[in-house]
């Protein structure tokens, strides 16, 4: 059985989705790669659509309360990285 592709919906570049969360297209095509994000690559170029990008949300804000919490990732720790680099007087380990 096929998945199907709601063609309707808003696709994003890599390059808008790194806009979004303030990281490197580089970022986005790692978290792509990765299978981090769901995306579709078409012409050598990745698109993600809202309801992927949405999951993805949802799946970053729980990670992030996990990580808060104590609890441990992957992608919970790259999370960690990213807010140290950018406030590493607020970040408690």
């Amino acid at each position: 059985m096929s998945e199907q592709i709601e063609i309707s919906q808003r696709w994003w570049s890599a390059g808008e989705v790194a806009d979004v969360f303030r990281v490197s297209e580089q970022t986005v095509s790692r978290w792509l790669r990765d299978g981090l994000l769901s995306g579709l690559r078409i012409g050598g170029l990745w698109r993600v659509g809202e309801s992927d990008l949405q999951q993805f949300l949802k799946r970053v804000r729980h990670e992030a309360n996990a990580v808060r919490a104590g609890g441990d990732s992957a992608f919970g720790n790259e999370l960690r990285q990213a807010q140290e680099a950018l406030e590493p007087e607020k970040v408690t380990q």
